[in-house]
């Protein structure tokens, strides 16, 4: 078959004969005798060299001009069009803009006339809509069959997550700290992925085995040592260890440099290339946490019996007062939109889903739904956490539910714009949790609002 017409834009002082992607483009279509279906534009971009024409501006639009007219016998709309490309290039003044009211094809007027509706209006009654399938699907279940029907469902959507069961652990390192010690060991999940981990222990103890908190987020160990510090110390002085993973492209395994030339962040182009791929990051990295449950069960001084999970976050949250409609820490007043990190939250309950062995679970700044990612056209929560298609096999509330009667702690939940729930809303966007714990007559759930400080240490030493 033949190739169809093909124009090669680059930039503006660039010899076309020079660029190799030229040379392969003339010898395929020389190959099909199609040489005058290959034409050559010249734009303007934003990177040095041969890089991407964004617009199709002025400059561009008058060398595409002959390239139409010969191909499909467009008239050429300039009059003073010369024959020289680079001379029509620089004619970029004689260009005669319209305004942009000009251009639109609906008016506030006429779209207001015609009721129409945004695409995130659409997309949660779609959402909305799949959720109630699913929910209609899970009423007629067991607890016992719920939870295996979630785990099927949201395995399928997340990807591969299943653990190295018997991972490789190098020790790197070792200290003595005032109330412990700590150990620093690299794990090995699968080839080229290994996940850094602080391994803190009580200093006395009477040689039984330890209960031990896995803490996870987003901004990964470091922060916790430096912001969490007292509730880590708290639990090292009760006789309890803490373990600080930093899972794939989180904390020391994080991007570096974290942001593209245009800004955008590395990690969401991770995270799409693992989309591509059938998978998500979100899911690879549940696979790092379940490697490191993994390791920590198999170790003779701790309790595989007593572990808990800590999903935290240290973004702050959007004040409800602030308007939310530019890009994430664009500042165009006194206050600067923020980007909600529900990661850590995410992983501790996901965790929990898939880890019989997790004993307790405590969330922090996580996020309270899917569905809520989808109440507005800004949503300020990162891509990398999203999972395609997640609500035909239910919601996080959902997968919570399926914890009873497990110790659970959620504190300060946060909605797709990253703003705190309404202690009003609490109950009413949680009433599966609060249900499926009211009949299995457990007491062990506590929903706090607000991100302050939960007294972790405290709920953790009550509960393993």
């Amino acid at each position: 078959m033949a190739p169809r017409r093909f124009v090669y834009s680059f930039e503006l002082g660039w010899n076309v004969e020079d660029l190799p992607a030229w040379a392969r483009y003339k010898k395929v279509f020389g190959l099909c005798n199609a040489l005058e279906d290959l034409a050559d534009a010249h734009g303007y971009g934003p990177f040095p060299g041969p890089g991407e024409c964004w617009n199709i501006g002025p400059g561009q639009r008058r060398s595409l001009y002959p390239i139409l007219a010969r191909w499909f016998g467009i008239p050429i709309p300039f009059v003073e069009m010369q024959n020289s490309t680079l001379a029509n290039l620089q004619e970029r003044s004689m260009v005669d803009r319209r305004p942009v009211p000009d251009l639109m094809v609906l008016t506030p007027a006429v779209a207001s006339d015609l009721h129409l509706r945004s695409i995130h209006e659409l997309a949660r009654d779609k959402g909305q809509l799949l959720l109630d399938a699913a929910h209609a699907e899970l009423v007629k279940m067991t607890p016992g069959e719920r939870r295996e029907w979630l785990k099927s469902r949201w395995a399928r959507l997340l990807g591969d997550i299943e653990p190295n069961p018997h991972p490789e652990a190098v020790g790197q390192w070792s200290k003595q700290l005032p109330d412990g010690q700590v150990e620093a060991l690299t794990l090995t999940v699968e080839p080229g992925i290994t996940v850094p981990l602080l391994l803190l222990r009580p200093k006395f103890h009477s040689g039984e085995r330890l209960p031990v908190v896995v803490a996870v987020a987003q901004e990964g160990k470091d922060l916790f040592l430096t912001q969490r510090s007292h509730e880590i110390e708290a639990m090292l002085q009760a006789g309890t260890a803490v373990a600080l993973p930093d899972v794939r492209a989180t904390g020391e395994t994080s991007p570096n440099p974290t942001t593209d030339p245009d800004g955008d962040e590395i990690r969401e182009h991770l995270a799409g290339s693992e989309i591509m791929l059938g998978g998500t990051l979100l899911g690879k990295r549940l696979k790092d946490l379940r490697t490191v449950l993994a390791y920590l069960e198999g170790r003779q001084d701790l309790d595989a019996q007593r572990q808990g999970l800590w999903g935290d976050s240290f973004a702050p949250a959007n004040p409800p007062h602030l308007l939310i409609d530019e890009q994430v820490q664009w500042q165009v007043g006194p206050e600067i939109e923020q980007q909600a990190e529900p990661l850590g939250g995410l992983l501790a309950t996901l965790g929990a889903l898939y880890e019989d062995r997790v004993h307790a679970v405590a969330v922090r700044g996580g996020l309270v739904s899917y569905l809520s990612v989808l109440d507005d056209n800004f949503t300020y929560v990162s891509p990398d956490v999203i999972i395609p298609g997640v609500l035909a096999a239910g919601d996080l509330p959902d997968v919570s539910a399926i914890l009873a009667p497990r110790p659970l702690l959620l504190q300060g939940m946060v909605v797709g714009r990253d703003r705190l729930v309404p202690d009003d809303d609490l109950r009413s966007v949680l009433a599966p949790i609060y249900q499926a714990y009211q009949s299995a007559g457990a007491q062990n759930l506590s929903i706090r609002p607000g991100k302050n400080a939960a007294q972790f240490a405290d709920w953790f030493l009550g509960h393993l």
